[in-house]
């Protein structure tokens, strides 16, 4: 195997890995699998959910996870179109969610969102890991993106979880 082909291999594993971890990151969410979910981010990382707030480090995104989706009888998150380029250590990851939320509570309403999600990675000792997480809300059929009810109540519920600076 000549040079060209061990980074045309490096670089399908790495595709292959940071594909991985797109779905860690629905299905950690999903089944509540705080450990899984939190497998897909660097320690330090920053994590931007739009009109529910900013999160810094695992411990923040953890408490985060918990006292959102934690409550929620069933949640469905789908990705797709994922753009992934890969420089070296780094890459930069784009791709769409359409997610599907069972609301707490006895009404049993079912709330479909969209959203893009935009990553950056890094190559780490353990593999590749989340840097930055970025999530620009799109659509949703609960009233709206910024004046939502379940986007107001997952950030009510965020701060009283994971308090922020």
């Amino acid at each position: 195997m000549d040079e060209e082909d061990r980074e045309r291999l490096r670089w399908l594993s790495d595709r292959a890995e940071i594909g991985d971890l797109i779905r860690r990151y629905s299905y950690g969410t999903d089944l509540r699998d705080f450990e899984m979910l939190c497998s897909v981010f660097a320690d330090d990382v920053v994590c931007d959910f739009g009109p529910v707030g900013i999160f810094e480090g695992l411990d923040q995104l953890q408490a985060f996870a918990k006292a959102t989706i934690g409550d929620f009888p069933m949640t469905q998150h789908v990705t797709t179109n994922e753009l992934i380029e890969i420089e070296g250590d780094r890459a930069t990851v784009m791709f769409y969610g359409r997610n599907a939320l069972l609301l707490p509570g006895n009404d049993g309403r079912l709330v479909r969102t969209g959203a893009r999600y935009h990553q950056e990675l890094v190559r780490t000792d353990k593999g590749w890991k989340v840097k930055k997480h970025t999530m620009v809300p799109l659509w949703n059929d609960d009233g709206g993106v910024e004046k939502s009810e379940m986007m107001t109540s997952l950030a009510a519920r965020a701060d009283q979880a994971a308090p922020r600076p």
